[in-house]
């Protein structure tokens, strides 16, 4: 897993990707909507830390079935828990965050921003549950 991840790193300098988790467009937060990886790391065999130009992080807990397309998308088959972190715009010493995690066939979500705080929960519909494209 680890050397895809270099691969796609090294692929991607300058490239921006949207970031798509259980099939909703994420990390959206203002006028950015796009994301430039920047570092990778892989902890404990399963959990991929990808962080973005400004301080955006993706951190994807039990990650498996990770592949790099041809076209340049990495995508994660499955995971336990999917983490979208950023800075708020409002407040700089204050994360945002979005929560996916996986229960059976359901997604719990949840998601603390600058104008609210959500959850709620969805099924599974995509055969990819985290894509970068």
């Amino acid at each position: 897993m680890e050397h895809i991840l270099l691969t796609w790193l090294r692929a991607s300098p300058g490239r921006r990707f949207l970031l798509i988790i259980a099939g909703r467009l994420s990390g959206i937060h203002g006028w950015k909507r796009e994301h430039m990886p920047i570092a990778c790391q892989l902890i404990d065999d399963s959990t991929v830390i990808i962080r973005f130009d400004g301080s955006e992080r993706l951190t994807i807990s039990g990650a498996t079935g990770v592949s790099l397309h041809p076209d340049g998308e990495l995508s994660v088959q499955d995971a336990r828990e999917v983490r979208f972190t950023w800075c708020s715009d409002e407040d700089p010493t204050k994360d945002c965050e979005e929560i996916f995690t996986k229960v059976g066939k359901v997604i719990a979500f949840s998601r603390t921003d600058d104008l609210y705080t959500t959850s709620m929960g969805f099924g599974i519909t995509e055969d990819k549950l985290v894509l970068l494209r």
